[in-house]
């Protein structure tokens, strides 16, 4: 006897057009499935990325500058807020008693809580 034709997708096997169809149908479906969940995946990082990214930029405006006073160790606080991330920080600044040079060091946390942000400096009169 005569046997019509058999279709092949996706490793099965079908013997009309309807149920080949049907599993191609399937499989686009499947796929634009994944494609839709790695998209929402991506857009997730990268919104969590900005928010940490936010929070930073708010975390460097939160180190306030300590006043350069000869002979004394100042105190600066600060806080800050950038696109919906906030941060505190706190600078503090130890000036030689001929006022020639400083040194500073200060820290700021943002709202995301990752990592400090922590910075130290030297500044000098060359002349």
């Amino acid at each position: 006897g005569w046997k019509g034709p058999s279709y092949n997708v996706a490793g099965g096997s079908y013997n009309n057009v309807g149920d080949a169809l049907g599993a191609i149908d399937d499989r686009v479906t499947n796929l634009g499935d994944q494609m839709q969940r790695a998209f929402y995946d991506t857009n997730k990082r990268m919104d969590k990325m900005e928010d940490r990214m936010s929070a930073g930029i708010a975390a460097t405006a939160a180190l306030e500058n300590a006043p350069y006073i000869p002979g004394k160790l100042t105190m600066a606080a600060g806080a800050a807020y950038y696109n919906d991330q906030s941060a505190v920080g706190v600078t503090f600044r130890r000036t030689a008693d001929n006022g020639r040079w400083s040194l500073t060091t200060g820290a700021a946390m943002g709202s995301e809580g990752n990592s400090p942000l922590v910075r130290v400096g030297v500044s000098t009169i060359i002349d």
